[in-house]
């Protein structure tokens, strides 16, 4: 299994079910939270303990502020996120670098192929006839990205 990695994401990238962690202030660990604001200007952020109240121990701070200061990550998009969004292992070219997936859905018929270096990714799918078409040519950083492109593409 790949190690997983993460970045800092751009404001850009935030989008309701976006999937990524923050820094906690009071333990120094990584919490999961996933948007549901569909343009995130603030972020209820743990206050300072001195500075807490019981009742209401979050403050509101600029989004900017959090990942310019390195308190959210995301992970990078890896083999297990992939299988997560119904994909399976179907093949390795060692060669290339290249991993492939198919959904486990065989109706679907769609094919993943990835470069884990260059985050490249190729998904195609076959027509009732059986002739094969690239859908999708790009790069993707994470699950997030996987679970959107695949909606628009209807997988």
């Amino acid at each position: 299994m790949m190690e997983s990695k993460y970045y800092t994401p751009e404001i850009e990238e935030f989008h309701v079910g976006f999937e990524y962690e923050v820094k906690s202030k009071f333990n120094n660990e990584w919490e999961k939270w996933k948007q549901s604001d569909p343009s995130p200007k603030s972020i209820f952020y743990p206050k300072e303990a001195g500075d807490r109240n019981p009742e209401n121990p979050f403050k509101l701070i600029p989004f900017e502020w959090v990942l310019g200061e390195g308190h959210v990550r995301v992970k990078v998009l890896d083999r297990d996120d992939i299988e997560n969004c119904g994909w399976k292992f179907d093949a390795i070219n060692e060669i290339n670098n290249e991993i492939f997936y198919k959904m486990v859905d065989e109706s679907a018929r769609a094919k993943l192929r990835i470069d884990f270096k260059t985050r490249l990714i190729e998904i195609s799918a076959k027509d009732q006839f059986g002739n094969k078409f690239v859908i999708f040519i790009g790069m993707l950083n994470n699950k997030s990205e996987l679970k959107k492109l695949m909606k628009q593409l209807l997988i």
